[in-house]
């Protein structure tokens, strides 16, 4: 009994450093993850990246008058939702284009299909954030944007695009006007 006892604190001790060190790790993948700031597109199945930049006024003169339009920029209403959203359009219509028949393709409204779709992508920026933004040395804004949703890469890669035309068929009537 005693050196069950004794044994105790020891068990525990071990459980406890089994468990820090799964929690490290799993806090490092995640750390590397977030960090990145160089990646656009997606960062994994559930995370899409987008590197946005803003250029500066060069009329105007001072570091900090050019940054600060750039950053007003940026900042301005929707500038860097609409700039994802383009980016979202652009990803999504070209998976689409590679999974679409010819005859789908022909058939389809681009202009139409390309607004439909747009309007349909801009609900996944209600997921969306800015997590950084910097200065670049020639003072333009740089703004990172992420859309964080569970399966958002899947849900995009499976949206329908092109929808295949019908097909009419003819009634042969035997030759009879």
């Amino acid at each position: 009994m005693r050196g069950i006892r004794q044994n105790r604190p020891l068990s525990i001790a071990a459980i406890l450093i089994a468990l820090f060190s799964i929690h490290a790790c799993m806090l490092n993948n995640s750390r590397e993850r977030f960090d990145d700031f160089s990646t656009n597109g997606f960062m994994s199945d559930d995370c899409y990246q987008s590197i946005l930049e803003f250029p500066t006024d060069r009329d105007l003169q001072g570091l900090v008058k050019q940054r600060e339009a750039a950053m007003d920029k940026a900042k301005s209403r929707g500038a860097a939702e609409s700039m994802v959203l383009d980016r979202l359009l652009e990803y999504t219509f070209d998976n689409a284009v590679k999974s679409a028949s010819p005859e789908a393709i022909k058939a389809a409204n681009m202009p139409d299909l390309k607004q439909e779709l747009r309007q349909r992508l801009r609900s996944f920026l209600s997921r969306g954030r800015v997590v950084y933004s910097y200065y670049n040395e020639d003072n333009s804004a740089v703004i990172i944007y992420r859309i964080e949703r569970s399966g958002l890469k899947g849900r995009l890669d499976s949206m329908e695009v092109f929808r295949e035309p019908e097909v009419t068929v003819e009634k042969n009537n035997g030759g009879k006007m």
